[in-house]
């Protein structure tokens, strides 16, 4: 899938163009949205944390994910409040963390 075709079942992840593949339902294999989603978590996310003086914490990065880097800083600036959807996704991800870990 090439930059400059049509994206078609977006599932997520919406950046300025011509920075990265976006993850699709069609078009692409799930190896291919895996290797993206896995960039975007671990490499991107982290590069965004950096240039706007953010911590890189796992919270900040499923906030930036879900929510978006800009909605990130609106909210550790007191300026916007996180949406339930945001929270619930903080929540089941550290259910999941804890029920791995086995506590």
């Amino acid at each position: 899938m090439g930059l400059n075709q049509p994206i078609l079942g977006l599932l997520g992840i919406v950046l300025k163009k011509n920075e990265v593949y976006l993850l699709s339902r069609g078009g692409t294999n799930l190896r291919d949205n895996l290797d993206i989603a896995h960039w975007y978590m671990n490499t991107r996310i982290p590069q965004m944390l950096r240039y706007y003086g953010m911590p890189d914490t796992v919270d900040n990065h499923l906030i930036a994910y879900n929510f978006g880097i800009g909605n990130l800083i609106r909210y550790t600036t007191k300026d916007i409040k996180l949406p339930k959807e945001t929270r619930n996704y903080i929540r089941k991800y550290h259910k999941l963390e804890l029920k791995k870990r086995g506590d």
